[in-house]
């Protein structure tokens, strides 16, 4: 037994040692000098999220969100794999290795909380990955979009969100990461050049004569849902922060939030902050008749001044007309694209298929086609999740996705209710907020399973639950130290 342990206790030493030793083999066999150099970063990225876990963790979101996607090597049908996934697998990695070889970890239902409707959900995508039309592709979208970027980073974010600073940790990693963001875009908007984005040649964006930035993320839409997902959570600390040079800064950082947000020229996004702000005046409009009363007031003043913006300014106009009446905009419009999608991808669907779908990522595999201006045209982007996923995953898959953002948005609304410190109950509103609104921009983008999008989504169901905890029982930290 003692030779056990002490084998058991020089096992990462070992894995290193097995790493190291296969990386200049390969190297030697292939001449592959980079290839190496990714191994032992690899390798080194495992140790630190064995050792320090929480410090990876912070690694792991900074990185997501300030390296491209698109910054990757791409194999044929299978999805990018760069510096940003790199850094999750050896998170991920290290982790696992941290509760085989410590022990120290006894797993229990509390600590997965909606298993059941993730289940669900991904039992429907394993069916409907068995008859697609490249299973591959959708075995690997399953396991790396759906399993290991959301559900995993799910559990392993509620994990450390239940120690006593963990919320603070990830926190100050994700504000910086807002404020290089932010940074970025507005350099962008005032230079008209990407220094991330323009040297992997990606064209820019333009609307109705706007030119819209992009920051680390590789559409205006993204790093608008983005904005949309973090954006409550600086709402909350600046109202919270009593220290007058933090809630300076804060200020700043939710002005610069609303200045890359305008720059996106991205119609959803902002009508969604706006949704948000308007959760957060109603709950403020709860507390006694005085601040409901300035709560209507505030929103009323809102919307007139939106209405004056609409009817004054022709550049909104021409923004905002085509979305009250999509129908009678012209066959090239996104808003005239998203009817005729949800069309041909019903038109598409036949027989079992609505079952099951066509398979996950395989959405463009699937020869969705539609006619418009006298040409059939096949569809490439799927700018609706939820008409994504009934494609896909078919009916089983909608129905049980729809299930599980149900129950998220629960937990959200759970944790408002039953929360009486008002510090907490307001964090609890910024939860419901940001998943409030990532649910509704996914009626014209598809952005769950784009990482980090779907993992800050996670998070913030992830805090709404460990606040609910708090709130009806004392989560016993020791019971979960690894």
């Amino acid at each position: 037994m003692e030779l056990i342990s002490r084998m058991l206790y020089r096992l990462p030493s070992i894995i290193a040692l097995f790493f190291l030793c296969s990386a200049l083999l390969i190297a030697t066999l292939l001449d592959g000098l980079p290839l190496l150099g990714t191994i032992i970063i690899f390798t080194f990225l495992v140790a630190v999220s064995y050792l320090y876990q929480e410090q990876m963790l912070c690694l792991t979101i900074f990185a997501s969100i300030l390296i491209p996607l698109d910054l990757a090597v791409k194999g044929e049908g299978l999805f990018r794999i760069g510096p940003t996934r790199v850094v999750i697998a050896a998170f991920i990695l290290g982790w696992f290795l941290r509760i085989v070889i410590a022990r120290q970890f006894t797993l229990s239902k509390r600590h997965f909380p909606l298993i059941g409707y993730v289940l669900l959900y991904v039992a429907a995508a394993v069916v409907s990955s068995i008859f697609s039309v490249d299973r591959l592709v959708s075995f690997y979208g399953v396991l790396g979009r759906d399993i290991l970027e959301q559900f995993v980073m799910f559990y392993l974010l509620l994990f450390f969100l239940s120690h006593p600073r963990g919320w603070h940790s990830i926190k100050n990693t994700l504000f910086i990461s807002i404020a290089l963001v932010c940074v970025i875009g507005i350099f962008e908007r005032i230079t008209y050049y990407n220094p991330i984005l323009t040297p992997l040649h990606m064209e820019p964006e333009i609307r109705e004569g706007l030119w819209r930035i992009r920051s680390t993320f590789f559409h205006p839409i993204a790093l608008g849902c983005f904005l949309n997902l973090v954006f409550p959570f600086v709402l909350v600390e600046i109202i919270q922060n009593r220290q007058v040079v933090k809630k300076l800064l804060l200020g700043l950082l939710l002005a610069s939030i609303a200045i890359a947000q305008f720059f996106t020229v991205s119609r959803a996004p902002w009508l969604c902050l706006i949704l948000e702000l308007c959760i957060f005046i109603f709950w403020w409009g709860t507390k006694d008749y005085k601040a409901a009363i300035y709560a209507i007031v505030l929103v009323a003043i809102t919307f007139s001044a939106i209405t004056v913006v609409y009817n004054s300014n022709s550049t909104f106009n021409k923004l905002f007309k085509p979305m009250f009446d999509p129908q009678k905009q012209k066959e090239t419009s996104s808003e005239y694209y998203r009817i005729l999608l949800v069309h041909a991808i019903t038109d598409r669907l036949e027989g079992a298929r609505w079952i099951y779908g066509y398979g996950p990522n395989a959405f463009y595999l699937s020869d969705v086609e539609a006619r418009y201006e006298g040409e059939k045209h096949t569809l490439t982007s799927p700018d609706n999740h939820y008409a994504r996923i009934l494609l896909e995953y078919g009916v089983m898959g909608i129905a049980f996705f729809g299930l599980l953002i149900m129950a998220a948005m629960s937990v959200c609304l759970a944790a408002v209710r039953k929360l009486i410190c008002d510090k907490a109950k307001l964090l609890a509103v910024g939860c419901l907020a940001s998943v409030v609104g990532f649910i509704i921009v996914n009626a014209s983008a598809s952005m769950f399973q784009i990482y980090p999008l779907g993992m800050l989504f996670w998070l913030a169901v992830a805090i709404a639950i460990n606040l609910h905890r708090e709130a009806i029982r004392p989560y016993p930290y020791e019971e979960t130290t690894i």
